[in-house]
Formats: C-alpha cells, sequence, structure tokens
C-alpha cells in the first residue's frame, strides 16, 4: 500500500529520514523544514517519532487524493481515473 512506500525503515511511521529518501527517490531536493512541515501538515505530534498509518491516511483524505482513511483505499492523483 501507499504507506509503505514512504515507511522505507519498516518502522511502521514515517521518518524525516523517510520522506527525504522518498523525494530524492522522484528527484525532488528537499530541505528538512520542508520535511517538518510536511510532517507537522500530517498532524505529527513528535517529529522524531514520525507520522502514523493513521495521520497518513487522514492527510491524504484532507488532501483530496483518497476518499476514504484507511489503507485499502484508492489513491487519486489529479487529472487521473480510478480503475478498479
Amino acid at each position: 500500500d501507499c504507506f509503505n512506500i514512504f515507511d522505507r525503515s519498516n518502522t511502521n511511521v514515517i521518518t524525516k529520514d523517510d520522506i527525504s529518501k522518498v523525494m530524492s527517490a522522484i528527484g525532488e531536493d528537499v530541505c528538512d523544514l520542508e520535511i517538518e512541515t510536511m510532517m507537522n501538515e500530517a498532524g505529527c505530534d513528535d517529529l522524531e517519532e514520525g507520522i502514523t498509518e493513521d495521520q497518513f491516511y487522514k492527510l491524504l483524505k484532507r488532501l483530496g487524493l483518497t476518499d476514504e482513511v484507511d489503507a485499502e483505499a484508492p489513491i487519486i492523483l489529479p487529472n487521473t481515473t480510478v480503475q478498479e
């Protein structure tokens, strides 16, 4: 699922290092402040602990990237159609 793509460290949370690695893999160079802002937007209370799966899917829903708040929900990207 989408959460596991970001959870590069396999710790069941998305850490600052996880986000940095994913962003780098897609060719985006982000600074620590940008990563911390992303984590804060996800509702992460402790930047050292990371983003929980629940926080991650709630953020996707809030951003309009999914209709549901769970790991099985399809991710909706702008200008695309969802195939079942």
